[in-house]
């Protein structure tokens, strides 16, 4: 990822990421009533900048 070229990684973390195009909520995305969240790290830069890498996001 370009944009995280240069930048030091303050924290990485296990979260969950509910992906609300995966899970066909695209029209209803704000108010979803089921769905699966999956495992995903969350990875925290110095300058406050936050990715969420999940099996989808390579």
């Amino acid at each position: 990822m370009e944009e995280v070229y240069g930048k030091t990684i303050k924290d990485i973390s296990l979260c969950y990421y509910f992906d609300p195009i995966e899970q066909d909520y695209l029209k209803e995305y704000k108010n979803p009533k089921k769905g699966k969240a999956n495992p995903a790290w969350r990875v925290l830069f110095d300058d406050g900048y936050k990715v969420i890498i999940d099996n989808y996001n390579r």
